[in-house]
Formats: structure tokens, sequence, C-alpha cells
């Protein structure tokens, strides 16, 4: 299985669990995490044994906006970069999620 930077996979009796994995940073999303949550999404998606999917999060506060350090200041001088990962910011949290068939809980934990 692969290991991403700021999530952990796990699959456990039919269900698909995508953890958010910056607790230092409230799960602040980054770039990197955007760019993690695409690949298993679609392998999750495609997945048989995988009845359902949970997003849960690593951390007793959830805090669930973007890391502004990382995403706003330090893509201000890349804009292709920054359209980029904003697309898939978007495409993942919204449509993708939404109309994904076995999602449970963007928020469980």
């Amino acid at each position: 299985m692969t290991t991403y930077e700021t999530l952990l996979i796990n699959k456990a009796d039919g269900v698909g669990v995508i953890t958010l994995n910056r607790p230092t940073k409230r799960n602040a999303m980054n770039p990197a995490l955007h760019r993690d949550m695409t690949a298993p999404l679609e392998d999750l998606r495609n997945d048989v044994e995988a009845k359902s999917l949970s997003l849960p999060a690593r951390v007793t506060c959830f805090g669930r906006g973007m890391d502004l350090k990382e995403f706003f200041v330090a893509l201000k001088d890349k804009p292709a970069e920054y359209e980029a990962v904003w697309k898939m910011a978007v495409e993942w949290r919204g449509p993708y999620v939404r109309y994904l068939p076995k999602a449970r809980s963007c928020c469980d934990g």
C-alpha cells in the first residue's frame, strides 16, 4: 500500500478509511494534502472490497480550513502551481466526495 506524507490509509471490514494526518497543524489542508488525496480516493472508489469510505482526522480539534502559509503565501509567486493545487482541492472536496457512493462522512472521528 502506498504511503503518504499527509494521510493514513486503511481498509478493514469493508470500510476504506483515509485519515487526514497533520495533527500538529490541526489538519489544515496544504498543497501536499491535496496532491496526496486524489490517488487514494480513486483507488477506494474502484475497490470492490471497500463498501464505504470514511474521512476522519487525527486530532482532537479538527480545523477544516487551508494552511494559509503553505497554500497562499508559499504559492504566491507560483501561479501555475497554485492553480493546479486549487483545482485539486476544489475537485476532491466538492463534487468528487459529494457524489462518491461510498462516502460516509467527511468529519467522522
